[in-house]
C-alpha cells in the first residue's frame, strides 16, 4: 500500500462499522497506524451496533454489505444495504464524513470489450426486470446511492460512496465460501479439483486488491471535497480464463452459445480528485498474496 498522509486523520475519531472482509482489513490497517495517524479508532459490528448511539465520530465507515450470498440472503441485503444506512445517518454525530460502499456490480456489463463505465454512466440497463433476482442487490445499492447523495444536501458533512470492483487478496480459508466465483475457483483449486466451467472464459470483470481499495476508501473520507461517488478498482478487468491460469487451475468447458461480456471500470476521477494509485495487478502478485492460510 502507498504511503498516506495522515494529517487529516490527526485527534479524529473513527467509527468503522461492520467486521466482515471489508471491514477487518480497514480496521487492522487503521489499527496499525493509529500511533503514526494520533486518532481515535472504534469497531462495530451487528451484536454492538446499539453502542453507536448519539455518539460523535469524525469519520465513519460503513463496510457491512452481502454481495455474492445476496441471493440467499435477501433481507439481510436489503438491511445492510438501506436500513443500516438511515440507522446510522439517524443516529450518529458525525462531523466530516461517512463514507458507504457500493459496487461496480451496477454497472452491469457491455458487449464492447473496451467500453469503460465512468461515475456518471447510465446505470439503469436495458431489457431488466425489477423482479429478478438481481435486482435484490443491484437496486438496493442504487436506491441507497441515491438517497445518500440527495440527503447530503442537506447535511453539513460529506457522504461519501466508494463503488468497489471485485474485491481479491488475502483470503482465509474462512472466506471460502463460494459467494463470487473467483472464491469458488480457489476453494477448487485448494482441493485439487476440475472445475466445469459454464461461463464464457473470455468474459471480464473489474478487480481490486484488498489493500488498494482500503487505500482508496480512507482517501475518499480524507480527500473527497464533498459528497460524491467513486469507483475504486484496479483500473484493469480479468477474464475468467486469466483466473484459470493463474490459479493452474484444471478445469473442463460447457458453454455452448454464451457470449463473451465485458466491464470495465475507469478510475480517472478517482486518481485525479483523491490521488488513489492502485499498486496491485493480478499479473504481478503471487499466489501467497491471493490466498493466506
Amino acid at each position: 500500500m502507498i504511503e498516506l498522509d495522515f494529517s487529516k486523520l490527526n485527534k479524529s475519531r473513527i467509527a468503522v462499522v461492520g467486521m466482515g472482509y471489508i471491514g477487518n482489513h480497514l480496521y487492522s490497517y487503521l489499527k496499525s497506524i493509529r500511533s503514526i495517524g494520533n486518532f481515535e479508532l472504534s469497531f462495530y459490528n451487528k451484536s454492538t451496533l446499539n453502542e453507536i448511539v448519539n455518539k460523535e465520530f469524525d469519520f465513519v465507515f460503513n463496510c457491512a454489505g452481502n454481495t455474492g450470498d445476496f441471493k440467499n440472503n435477501i433481507w439481510a441485503t436489503v438491511s445492510s444495504n438501506l436500513v443500516l444506512n438511515h440507522f446510522l445517518l439517524e443516529h450518529v454525530d458525525i462531523k466530516k464524513a461517512l463514507v458507504l460502499l457500493s459496487s461496480t456490480r451496477i454497472y452491469g456489463s457491455s458487449n464492447e470489450a473496451k467500453y469503460f463505465f465512468h461515475e456518471d454512466a447510465n446505470i439503469m440497463p436495458i431489457n431488466t426486470n425489477h423482479l429478478d433476482i438481481d435486482f435484490i442487490y443491484n437496486g438496493t445499492k442504487m436506491l441507497s446511492e441515491s438517497v445518500a447523495i440527495n440527503l447530503s444536501r442537506r447535511l453539513n458533512y460529506n457522504i461519501v460512496i466508494c463503488r468497489l470492483s471485485n474485491l481479491y487478496g488475502k483470503f482465509l480459508r474462512s472466506d471460502l465460501n463460494d459467494s463470487t466465483y473467483l472464491k469458488l475457483m480457489l476453494r477448487y483449486k485448494m482441493e485439487g479439483r476440475t472445475l466445469l466451467v459454464n461461463q464464457n472464459i473470455d468474459s471480464t470483470k473489474p478487480f481490486v486488491y484488498i489493500d488498494d481499495a482500503i487505500q482508496g476508501i480512507i482517501l475518499a473520507a480524507i480527500k473527497s471535497t464533498k459528497s460524491d461517488v467513486y469507483n475504486i478498482s484496479s483500473g484493469e478487468s480479468y477474464s475468467i480464463k486469466n483466473w484459470l491460469d493463474f490459479l493452474g487451475l484444471s478445469y473442463e468447458r460447457n458453454e455452448s452459445n454464451v457470449m463473451s461480456i465485458f466491464c470495465n471500470v475507469a478510475i480517472d476521477k478517482a486518481k485525479t480528485e483523491l490521488g488513489f494509485d492502485p499498486c496491485y495487478f493480478l499479473q504481478e502478485l503471487s499466489f501467497d498474496q491471493i490466498f493466506t492460510e
